[in-house]
């Protein structure tokens, strides 16, 4: 691959010369845009496809475009809180700017210039530079071309300051493990990216914490110090600590007693036993074994042994070991493993019953679970993984994963093809975990759903044609339709629904409310409408969205009475602001779990990323190695929306 590099050289106002490149030269991966997803203001835009925030969301092919034809022209980011800045990068448009400023400014009043040049020729500008402000604005004073300005993206980093020796590693401990062995451990130092041991004396290579020393003599006194480093150099010396090795364990410990189950589910048995002691200098551990085989080992009087066979019997036995020797196994005990089952194992093909979502036996559901960010930037292979589903259906222990495929913004309609297949791909692992598939068309800007109807029609014919037969399929035909009357929704739903069913005869189909889903309380509405002029079809249900901290008493009133008329379905709902970011509203949201909880409305929550906002169920970083199971790898929401799928548990009547 040949690839174009073109170096330009700037006098930024601070008398630096600066030099930035077109091309891979210019990438920032190492470095965190602290402009991602921020709030933008602009001067103007040329449409609502071209609006500031278009030139802040990490998407090449969306952009910021300002009105055509005047000067000057201006768009502002605002980061949140100040930061020292280190680097802007512009990536322009065809149309340019030829003369424009970059400004910083504490409060969106005063501004200093950063940056400034009459000579833009477009392209990439890559920027170094220094200040410090919360907000920063791109202000163009003459065009380069007869129309306005526009940018693909504005990126903006932090300077980097220069690497320094770390500090001296603090808590350093040194304790006896056995008659042979002492663990030394310490906390890391800030920056540190390794660390020297001496050992009695001698530097041993380097080493991390905890540290084992071992082939130690009984009775022997050790002497530790540490030191840690990184690049720029090494740390002083700590402290120094010593400790003993004890003189040696010379007693075989008791059998256990009272081995006792505590606990059993379809892949898991949980035991417990009463403590035996250890002579003097004795480190005790016992070992689980099951059928023979040893499957644990533990310092406590309690073990779990995973990944166990459903409606299976196991002969389990515990002895004690100290490094004199062990003990006898404890007498068995055999306890079996329930027999499990999936949501869909359980429910199988789900009908609308009244105003209720029923199972396969006619009883009333609700099924918990999350929706996905935008396929497009957190699909396949990033935030959905094969072990990301696992831990969602494993660890959340949900019924029902939101698939989430943007039809604008750099989704469906730019390669419908690879969409699909990925899409495909993902029901595919879902139905291999037993949990249920909603497949969500997310229009949004436009919001007239007729804007997409052909690419639906094709879309939801694949879909349906590939997977119509499954049991565990629901169809969600349009995400948030906005500025559009319910009648136009409805005759939409109309003329789409019937190209599902040739192909899937009786899946649920939920449709979008007027107003962003919110049953058009959101422009002044209510449910009254829908309620009077339904979907001609059967087995539809009507999608909520709510954000707890945007949408209070109101939302949750109106989601209430319209729940006792008609099929209601949450598909979308966040603990924060609509726009997915903000402080949490738990008080709220538990007030709108309660409601749904007492009338059985199923739920799928937004979402199950690492995107940036405080919505995202992980921190950033996560996705695409995990670990998923971890809690310290959820934001608060994660961690409370977690929560409220596990607990209650699910209630799935059966015959």
């Amino acid at each position: 691959m040949q690839v174009a590099i073109k170096v330009r050289a700037t006098t930024v106002s601070l008398g630096l010369t600066v030099l930035w490149f077109a091309g891979p030269a210019a990438s920032a991966a190492a470095q965190t845009n602290l402009a991602l997803n921020r709030p933008t203001v602009v001067s103007s835009s040329e449409g609502t496809s071209f609006r500031g925030r278009r030139a802040v969301d990490g998407n090449g092919t969306t952009r910021w475009a300002s009105a055509e034809g005047s000067d000057p022209q201006w768009i502002q980011v605002d980061l949140g809180t100040p930061q020292s800045l280190g680097r802007v990068v512009l990536r322009w448009e065809d149309a340019y700017a030829r003369a424009y400023r970059v400004e910083t400014s504490p409060d969106a009043v005063s501004w200093t210039t950063l940056f400034s040049t009459t000579s833009g020729d477009g392209g990439i500008d890559d920027l170094t530079l220094a200040g410090t402000g919360r907000y920063v604005r791109v202000f163009g004073t003459q065009r380069g071309t007869p129309w306005g300005y526009s940018l693909w993206e504005v990126e903006v980093y932090a300077a980097t300051p220069p690497p320094t020796p770390p500090p001296v590693p603090t808590g350093l401990t040194a304790t006896p493990a056995s008659s042979s062995r002492i663990d030394v451990s310490w906390m890391a130092a800030p920056g540190a990216t390794g660390h020297d041991l001496e050992l009695d004396g001698v530097l041993a290579a380097s080493a991390s914490s905890p540290y084992a020393h071992t082939g130690l003599s009984a009775g022997s006194t050790h002497a530790y110090r540490v030191r840690s480093k990184n690049a720029a150099g090494v740390s002083a010396w700590s402290g120094s600590v010593s400790a003993t090795t004890p003189a040696g364990c010379t007693s075989v410990p008791a059998v256990p007693a009272n081995l006792r189950s505590t606990s059993v589910t379809s892949t898991s048995i949980s035991v417990a036993w009463d403590a035996v002691t250890a002579g003097p200098q004795c480190t005790l551990q016992y070992r689980v074994y099951s059928n023979g085989a040893a499957l644990v080992q533990t310092a406590a009087t309690a073990a779990t042994l995973t990944g166990l066979t459903p409606a299976t019997s196991y002969a389990i036995t515990v002895d004690a070991l100290t490094s004199f020797g062990a003990s006898s196994p404890s007498a068995p005990l055999t306890v079996g493993t329930s027999a499990g089952g999936t949501p869909v194992a359980i429910n199988g093909l789900l009908h609308v019953c009244g105003t209720q979502l029923c199972n396969q036996f006619g009883h009333p559901i609700q099924l918990r679970g999350m929706s996905t960010h935008g396929l497009q930037w957190y699909g396949w292979g990033d935030c959905v993984t094969p072990a990301s589903l696992d831990a969602l259906a494993n660890d959340w222990q949900a019924d029902i994963l939101r698939i989430s495929l943007y039809v604008q913004e750099g989704g469906y309609e730019t390669n419908p093809t690879a969409f699909t297949n990925q899409v495909h791909t993902i029901i595919n692992e879902v139905t291999a975990r037993g949990l249920y598939a909603l497949v969500d068309w997310h229009m949004l800007d436009p919001g007239d759903p007729y804007f997409n109807l052909e690419r639906a029609k094709t879309y939801f014919t694949a879909i349906a044609q590939a997977h119509g037969h499954q049991p565990n399929i629901l169809y969600e035909i349009a995400n948030e339709p906005n500025g559009v009357a319910w009648s136009r929704i409805k005759s939409y739903a109309e003329e789409l629904i019937p190209v599902i069913r040739q192909h899937d005869p009786d899946a649920i189909i939920i449709v979008g409310t007027p107003a962003w889903s919110s049953l058009g309380v959101s422009d002044g509405g209510n449910a009254l409408e829908i309620v009077n002029a339904p979907v001609n079809a059967t087995n539809v249900m009507y999608s909520f969205h709510f954000y707890a901290a945007s949408h209070l008493d109101e939302y949750r009133d109106e989601l209430a009475w319209a729940s006792d008329r008609l099929p209601m379905f949450v598909t979308e709902w966040g603990t924060q602001l609509y726009t997915g970011n903000g402080a949490n509203n738990f008080v709220s949201a538990q007030a709108y779990l309660d409601l749904m909880n007492t009338k059985k409305i199923s739920w799928t929550s937004w979402n199950y990323s690492d995107d940036s906002r405080s919505g995202a169920a992980f921190v950033a970083g996560t996705c695409p190695g995990g670990p998923w199971a971890d809690a310290t790898r959820l934001k608060p929401a994660g961690a409370w929306v977690r929560e409220r799928i596990r607990t209650p548990l699910d209630d799935f009547p059966t015959n």
